[in-house]
């Protein structure tokens, strides 16, 4: 099953969406989205919590 991360629910207004295979894949999808747009340091935890099954 796939999983996905919608960042505008830890970034309002930002309409990135990651998507993978694993939670981990997501993961490292919005760490990269987050070094290039946004303060990685601030919304780590909360990437975590919102990335669900599809």
């Amino acid at each position: 099953m796939a999983y996905k991360f919608d960042c505008i629910n830890v970034v309002p207004g930002c309409e990135g969406t990651l998507r993978g295979e694993t939670r981990d894949e997501v993961l490292r999808a919005a760490a990269e989205h987050a070094s290039h747009a946004h303060l990685p340091d601030e919304v780590g935890e909360k990437v975590k919590a919102s990335i669900v099954k599809e």
